[in-house]
């Protein structure tokens, strides 16, 4: 059935914007009109199968175009060029994405429980950052000065509540606290930019939703004050 609605106008046209949002290319066409095609696709009985097809396929394959140009890069040089792939993304393809679907906003399938922000940078987490999580770890280990596009980029998407598997959450924890600290996880509080928590929690039911996301305040405040 997918395959046959990529067929009319309006889908077609859909996945060429967002993919040319990925590719940074100028859209094909204008919002008003790929809103108003999202919102005749949303209405029709395959409305909830357009979604998935975004959030399952489209999406992903948009972040495939980021993370292609990091994979190859080592050190210093995958840190600046991730800092600008972060920027680019958090300041254009992120709000780009988000006017090109915002009827998804307006009409979201029953089963949604996370905003469609929220749903985009959970892929950049796990399709771009935790793919490629250890070079990063390498590199911020390296590195004399964390660039501050970086430091953005973890404790953005160290805040988005999606339902994260551990093993996912550790992986991005242990890049967290190579950027920023002090920093309050999973594991224990880290004082000093080691990935060994300086005081270890005993378990992680020990650390309560509301010490977490205290941290999260301190850190945000410790980093932008600096």
């Amino acid at each position: 059935m997918i395959r046959k609605n990529r067929k009319s106008s309006g889908l077609t046209r859909i996945h060429d914007a967002v993919i040319h949002v990925f590719q940074r290319k100028a859209l094909p066409y204008s919002y008003y009109t790929l809103q108003s095609n999202l919102r005749r696709l949303i209405r029709t009985d395959t409305g909830p199968i357009i979604y998935d097809f975004f959030k399952d396929q489209l999406l992903k394959k948009g972040m495939v175009i980021l993370r292609e140009s990091l994979k190859s890069l080592k050190g210093a040089a995958l840190l600046d060029k991730l800092s600008e792939t972060w920027d680019y993304f958090f300041k254009e393809i992120l709000l780009t994405l988000q006017a090109i679907l915002y009827p998804f906003q307006d009409c979201p399938p029953e089963d949604v429980t996370i905003s469609l922000r929220q749903l985009i940078l959970a892929d950049f987490r796990d399709t771009v950052l935790l793919k490629i999580n250890l070079d990063v770890e390498e590199a911020l280990e390296m590195a004399p000065v964390v660039p501050e596009p970086i430091k953005q980029m973890v404790l953005v998407l160290q805040g988005i509540n999606d339902g994260i598997s551990l093993e996912h959450q550790l992986k991005l924890e242990r890049i967290v606290v190579r950027a920023v600290y002090p920093y309050l996880g999973v594991r224990g509080l880290y004082e000093s930019g080691d990935t060994e928590p300086t005081i270890e929690a005993s378990t992680a039911a020990n650390i309560s939703a509301k010490e977490t996301e205290a941290s999260k305040i301190l850190l945000n405040a410790l980093v932008h004050g600096r």
